[in-house]
C-alpha cells in the first residue's frame, strides 16, 4: 500500500471511532473507493479501497446503502484481485456490506438481485478460464469463489453462525491465556531459583480454575440474516456442494483453508441435504488431512464444527475419528522428552464431539482423560475439560479429581493428598 494511502487511513481509523458523517463525505469516499476498484489495476489504491468501504459499511450504514449497487458492481473486482490480502479484504468489505443489506429487508421489498449478482460471480470463479487475467492464476479465482460463497452462506443460517461464534469466543480466551502466559514468562527462571511455583504457574492456575467455575457468558453479538440469500443458497445448495467438494484434490494451500471453512457452513446451513448426499465424501476427505502435519490444526477444527451442525448424524464415523485422536495424545509406550506436542485443536475437536452426540461417548472420553492430562496445563485443555464436564456429566467427577491431581504438582511440588488420608510411615 502505498504511504500516501496510508496516510489517509489513519484519520478514517480515528473518525470511525465516533464522528458525524455527512451525506456528501460518504458518498464522495465512496465513489472515489468504487473508482479505484473499477478502474486500471493498482495494488495500493485497491487495498485501501477495499479498507475504507469495509468500515463505511460498518460505521456508516445509512449513508453507504445509498451506494450498495455500485459497490456490488466493482467488488469482485477486488475479490479475484491476484494478490491474497486484498481478496481477503475485498470478502470482508463484502460481508459487512451483506449485513447491512440484511438488516434492511422488508416484506414491502422487492426481491434484490445483490444476492444472485453475487452468486453468478462466484460461479464465473469455479468456471474454466477462457481469457488470461495478467498475474491471476486459476487458484487464485477459486480462491475468490469459495470467499464470495462462504460469506452467501455465512448470511444465510443465523444459528450456524450463533454455534461458530460460542466456538471462536473459547478460541478468543485461549488465545488470552497464552499471551497472559507468555508475558510472564520472563520472570520463570528467577522464581523457580526462589523456591515456590512461578509467577506464571500461579496466575495459570488461578485462571483455570476461574474458567471452571465461571458462568457461561452471554453471546450479546447480532446475527443478520437474510431470508432472500437463504431461499437462494436453499435452492443453490446442491450446486455450490458439488463445485466446492470438487476441489478436494487441489493441493493449493489456501484453497484447502477456505474448504475447511466452508464445509462446515454448509452443513449447518442445510444439514438434512448435507448428511444424505455428502457426509461421507467430506468426511473421508478431513480425515485424511487429520494424518497431515501441516493441515491437521484446521482439519481437527473443521471436523469438530462439522459434528455440530449435523449432531448425531456424525455417530458413524465417531470411531474413526477418535482413532486419530488417540495417536495424537501421548501414549505410555513413548519416553515424555519423544513425545510430540498436542496440537490444541485436537482438545477442541474432542469437546465439540461430545456435544454432538453426548453421553454415548462417555467411556471412549473416560479412557481419553489420562493422556490428555498428561500433557500439562493449556488453555485449550482447560476449555475442553469445561466443555466436556457439561455434556458428560458422569465424568464431571473423573474430571475434578485429574484437575486437582494435576493443581497440586504444579503448585505444591507433590502429588494430591486428600484431607485425612492416613501418613505414610
Amino acid at each position: 500500500m502505498s504511504s500516501s494511502w496510508r496516510w489517509q487511513l489513519r484519520p478514517w481509523a480515528t473518525a470511525l471511532r465516533g464522528g458525524t458523517f455527512t451525506p456528501e463525505y460518504v458518498e464522495f469516499e465512496v465513489r472515489r473507493a468504487l473508482e479505484y476498484l473499477g478502474g486500471d489495476r493498482h495494488e495500493g489504491r485497491r487495498h485501501a479501497a477495499v479498507l475504507v468501504l469495509r468500515e463505511l459499511a460498518e460505521h456508516a450504514p445509512t449513508f453507504f446503502f445509498q451506494q450498495v449497487q455500485p459497490f456490488f458492481d466493482n467488488i469482485f473486482n477486488a475479490v479475484r484481485d491476484p494478490k491474497q490480502a486484498i481478496r481477503e479484504a475485498a470478502a470482508a468489505a463484502l460481508r459487512a456490506c451483506l449485513e447491512l443489506t440484511a438488516q434492511r429487508e422488508t416484506k414491502e421489498m422487492q426481491r434484490p438481485h445483490w444476492y444472485e449478482q453475487s452468486y453468478e460471480e462466484a460461479m464465473r470463479g469455479f468456471e474454466e478460464p477462457i481469457e488470461k487475467q495478467k498475474g491471476l492464476n486459476r487458484d487464485d479465482k477459486l480462491h475468490g469463489a469459495l470467499l464470495i460463497i462462504n460469506e452467501l452462506i455465512r448470511i444465510s443460517c443465523a444459528e450456524g453462525e450463533k454455534m461458530r461464534l460460542e466456538k471462536e469466543e473459547i478460541y478468543q480466551q485461549q488465545m488470552q491465556h497464552e499471551h497472559s502466559f507468555r508475558d510472564v514468562g520472563s520472570s520463570h527462571s528467577r522464581s523457580r531459583s526462589q523456591g515456590g511455583p512461578t509467577p506464571s504457574q500461579s496466575a495459570y492456575s488461578q485462571n483455570i480454575i476461574f474458567s471452571l467455575v465461571a458462568p457461561n457468558v452471554e453471546i450479546k453479538s447480532r446475527f443478520s440474516e437474510s431470508r432472500y440469500c437463504k431461499e437462494l443458497m436453499a435452492n443453490k445448495f446442491h450446486e455450490i456442494s458439488f463445485q466446492v467438494l470438487k476441489l478436494r484434490a487441489s493441493r493449493n494451500a489456501l484453497i484447502q483453508q477456505s474448504l475447511f471453512t466452508l464445509l462446515p457452513r454448509l452443513a449447518a446451513f442445510q444439514p438434512k441435504e448435507f448428511v444424505e448426499c455428502y457426509l461421507n465424501d467430506t468426511v473421508t476427505y478431513l480425515l485424511n488431512y487429520l494424518k497431515k502435519d501441516r493441515e491437521r490444526s484446521s482439519a481437527f477444527h473443521a471436523v469438530g464444527l462439522l459434528a455440530v451442525a449435523v449432531n448425531k448424524d456424525i455417530s458413524p464415523h465417531v470411531n474413526s475419528i477418535l482413532m486419530i485422536i488417540k495417536l495424537s495424545l501421548p501414549t505410555k509406550e513413548i519416553p515424555p522428552k519423544r513425545q510430540k506436542t498436542v496440537d490444541p485443536a485436537v482438545f477442541t475437536c474432542i469437546s465439540m464431539l461430545a456435544r454432538a452426540v453426548g453421553e454415548t461417548l462417555t467411556k471412549d472420553v473416560k479412557e481419553l482423560l489420562e493422556p490428555m492430562l498428561t500433557t500439562g496445563l493449556s488453555p485449550a485443555l482447560t476449555a475442553a475439560l469445561h466443555n466436556l464436564a457439561q455434556q458428560l456429566q458422569k465424568l464431571k467427577k473423573d474430571i475434578q479429581d485429574g484437575l486437582l491431581k494435576m493443581l497440586s504438582l504444579v503448585l505444591m511440588h507433590k502429588p494430591l493428598r486428600h484431607p485425612g488420608t492416613p501418613a505414610v510411615s
